[in-house]
């Protein structure tokens, strides 16, 4: 790519057809060579993006990170999804995600950049669906949780999270049974059901359990734990829907589960 201001007809072609925003940047701050796309993309003149430091079209949110970007590049590092915002001529924004590596001896940048507006939207989509659902999950009574076949925690609704002395979903993402505050023995138990389900594909109902809540205090739970598909059938992550109710420690007791004729 360096002897492209030798050999030009051999890269023109394929820069001109490129959709992707092609580009030589001096480590002076101004663009040196540019492919089509950049008009088409930011509708900019040619001349308007080479008079102008490349900067200037850049976000000003985005200065601080595309400094050290630069820097890390003069240093001799390659970047790779680097991702910033350019500002349109309309004044809308542009995410656009690099490729970009420096050759320090000619004091130039070669850059590779990608409009990622439709990843960034069905991003914003997911997440606010994810936000939805939460919220949705947060005001139902029952306290619900989900987990991995690994039994590691992905999530859990809000009466859930006060139960085990958490605030958010995030907190308990990661975690396992053996992180919460049950006694050993019950999250061994709570883990065999989870297993069950998992293997089986075919879920449990009215499972009794005693467990410890965060606040020292103990409650029985009737669980349903039921498996969760993907679009393939395959089960991934199983989920438990609770309700609790303070009762005093039974007897009859193993592994913190019982039957139900011990606690009625």
């Amino acid at each position: 790519m360096g002897n492209m201001e030798q050999n030009p007809i051999d890269y023109q072609h394929m820069f001109n057809l490129s959709l992707d925003l092609i580009c030589i940047a001096g480590m002076d701050g101004y663009f040196k060579y540019l492919n089509p796309a950049w008009e088409k993309n930011l509708e900019y003149t040619r001349d308007e993006l080479l008079s102008r430091p490349f900067i200037d079209f850049i976000h000003p949110d985005d200065h601080a990170k595309n400094d050290e970007e630069v820097a890390k590049l003069a240093a001799g590092y390659q970047t790779f999804h680097f991702e910033n915002r350019y500002i349109h001529k309309d004044g809308s924004m542009r995410h656009i995600s690099w490729t970009a590596q420096a050759v320090v001896d000619e004091k130039k940048i070669y850059c590779i950049g990608r409009d990622i507006a439709e990843r960034k939207q069905a991003e914003e989509a997911l997440q606010h669906s994810r936000h939805m659902l939460q919220t949705v999950l947060d005001s139902i009574p029952s306290a619900v949780f989900w987990k991995d076949r690994d039994s590691i925690y992905l999530g859990g609704n809000r009466p859930w999270l006060e139960a085990v002395g958490m605030k958010f979903s995030e907190e308990v993402v990661g975690k396992s049974d053996y992180d919460l505050p049950w006694e050993k023995d019950q999250a061994d138990s709570f883990r065999e059901d989870d297993r069950s389900v998992i293997e089986s594909g075919l879920p449990k109902f009215d499972i009794i359990e005693l467990f410890h809540k965060a606040d020292g205090t103990q409650a029985w739970a009737r669980t349903n734990k039921v498996p969760l598909r993907d679009a393939e059938g395959n089960v991934k992550v199983s989920s438990a829907p609770m309700r609790t109710s303070p009762r005093a420690s039974s007897p009859g007791r193993r592994c913190g589960k019982v039957k139900r004729s011990k606690i009625q």
